[in-house]
């Protein structure tokens, strides 16, 4: 099984600072960059212009997609400024002059012959000068890892100098898709409540992603929709191993464990537990030998310790690819068509 999270950032804004918005062409003009650094990897918006007038800088055409993630990934934002004095002509004399001067200048040309023959060498460098240094100031920056996809904008930069025009805070939307490859397999026996007891039946069971979806037969999954989904992401079970006999006699069998919201019916009994805020469904799925158990049991608990590890639970702005999901709305869609 194969895991990874897509990360995107979009809709960058930037404050400004009360009173200090640009009210004229003819004020320094202020440039802004926005750069997203991960690992080796660098991503950078258009230069901007302070806008005329508006105290909010809008990066409304970026977007910036950041792949095959690590739960313990570090993204950092960081803010450039450039101030520049605006050079504005005050009339056509000025620009016409300016014109003349280019055109006026005397050009060289080489020969054909001067041309063809010259000598492809590397510009010498000497090695006393020195470098220079970039003209942007650095007006801020953002760290953002896991922990940070629980919060929402707008977010506070760290290191946002006093004098700038830009006030400490920075808007964006933030969303993050956990893309799960985890696939299997096959026939089981699932246990549903029946009065006080529990019925078996035979279903064919399928692994995507994080869903469970049960079927009579495989050839099912083509034609008609699930018969029961469990959402792993859901789950309350903290390792998937052999159910303990008081609660179920029969070999190779294991139990999920998923909460929902209480319904006026719900009472204890094998498969249902009451608790003061909600109910624990129990889902029991016995399997044929020990080696099929072992198999899904080691499937199951690498698809739930990946959710752990990644606050899945806890965390409404983490979405899981929807690839069960589209499966089972195209055989509506098919369904529907016939």
């Amino acid at each position: 099984m194969t895991e990874w999270a897509e990360v995107t950032i979009e809709n960058i804004n930037l404050s400004l600072r009360e009173r200090l918005g640009r009210e004229s062409l003819s004020e320094p003009m202020e440039w802004f960059l926005v750069v997203i650094i991960e690992g080796t990897n660098v991503w950078g918006t258009s230069l901007g212009l302070r806008p005329v007038g508006s105290m909010l800088f809008e990066f409304s055409q970026f977007r910036c997609i950041i792949d095959h993630l690590k739960p313990g990934f570090n993204i950092t934002i960081e803010i450039y400024s450039l101030n520049l004095k605006s050079k504005v002509f005050c009339n056509d004399e000025d620009r016409s002059h300016t014109l003349n001067s280019t055109l006026n200048r005397t050009w060289t040309y080489l020969s054909p012959t001067k041309f063809f023959r010259r000598s492809e060498r590397s510009p010498k460098v000497d090695p006393n000068q020195k470098l220079l240094s970039s003209s942007f100031i650095k007006s801020g920056h953002l760290q953002l890892g896991l922990n940070d996809l629980t919060l929402s904008s707008p977010w506070t930069l760290t290191a946002a100098p006093h004098d700038s025009i830009l006030r400490d805070i920075i808007d964006l939307n933030l969303s993050c898709v956990l893309h799960l490859s985890a696939s299997h397999e096959g026939f089981l026996n699932f246990g549903e409540p029946s009065g006080d007891f529990i019925s078996w039946n035979r279903r064919f069971c399928a692994l995507k992603g994080c869903t469970l979806m049960f079927w009579n037969y495989p050839r099912d999954q083509e034609t008609k929709p699930p018969l029961k989904i469990i959402d792993l992401a859901q789950c309350c079970s903290q390792k998937i191993s052999e159910v303990d006999k008081e609660l179920c006699t029969r070999s190779q069998t294991v139990v999920l464990e998923v909460p929902r919201s209480r319904e006026p019916g719900d009472v204890d009994s094998l498969l249902v537990q009451c608790k003061q805020t909600h109910t624990v469904q129990r889902y029991l799925l016995s399997y044929d030998n020990k080696k099929e158990l072992i198999d899904w049991s080691s499937k199951l608990n690498n698809v739930l310790s990946t959710l752990r590890n990644w606050n899945v639970s806890s965390m409404k702005s983490i979405r899981i690819s929807p690839a069960a999901a589209s499966h089972q709305t195209e055989i509506l869609r098919q369904l529907g068509s016939v």
